[in-house]
């Protein structure tokens, strides 16, 4: 923004003031070289196909990712849902509409995996709210799990993957309670603490971690990324 000593008087003599104070600044050389730059630089694959809050992107990189190693699958079962699933578990992608659908021999395990988006409500006509609370797709899907679970004897439980800046309010939809909230920046310290070869793991942190942010822009960021090409001009 600009700030002049017109329109915004208050701002304009905080901000001069501050040039002038002496005792804020030093003479000072900083070199900047191309390390220094990447630290402040995660760019990856889905930036580079403006995917970067595609719900349908991220959830087919959690699908593909706990596919391929299973046993990173099953550690951030264990440790990020607190769940136990042994190692030859399966994973359906939109399974009856449902996100992530895990299953094993003792348990099922339903994700619906939120970015930007709210929760779907159903239609009119096949609305049928108890206690003033919204039908939606998270009464839906843990209808058909339990009626599936029941039959086959196994144990449900459901999650929601969000973003941290995503404030969803939950409380208003029926089955609401029986969804635990998974924050996106659990999920990015997860993957930071682990590893698994393969050439895009990398990218997909990077990917990750801007969800872990408490606003949807980290404006200070791309002003530092900024400012660092400004520098390396020079």
């Amino acid at each position: 923004m600009y700030v002049d000593d017109e329109q915004n008087p208050l701002a304009f003599r905080s901000i001069f003031e501050m040039i002038n104070n002496n005792e804020l600044w030093e003479e000072k050389i900083v070199k900047i070289n191309d390390k220094a730059r990447h630290n402040y630089n995660y760019f990856n694959f889905l930036t580079l196909i403006n995917r970067e809050d595609d719900e349908l992107a991220f959830s087919n990189m959690f699908s593909y990712f706990f596919s391929k190693d299973r046993n990173l699958g099953q550690l951030f079962i264990k440790e990020v849902l607190n769940k136990e699933i042994s190692d030859d578990y399966i994973i359906k992608r939109e399974f009856h509409n449902i996100d992530l659908w895990i299953e094993d021999s003792r348990n099922v395990i339903v994700i619906e995996n939120k970015i930007k988006s709210g929760i779907n409500g159903v239609s009119k006509r096949h609305d049928f709210s108890e206690n003033g609370l919204v039908q939606s797709q998270l009464s839906k899907y843990l209808t058909y799990a339990s009626n599936y679970a029941k039959e086959v004897g196994k144990k449900v439980n459901c999650f929601i993957f969000v973003p941290n800046y995503n404030k969803l309010d939950l409380s208003i939809y029926s089955g609401s309670k029986h969804y635990k909230v998974i924050r996106y920046r659990d999920i990015y310290n997860f993957l930071m603490r682990n590893n698994m070869n393969d050439a895009y793991y990398s990218d997909f942190c990077k990917a990750v971690r801007k969800h872990t942010k408490d606003i949807p822009v980290d404006y200070s960021e791309i002003l530092l990324n900024y400012l660092v090409k400004q520098i390396s001009k020079n």
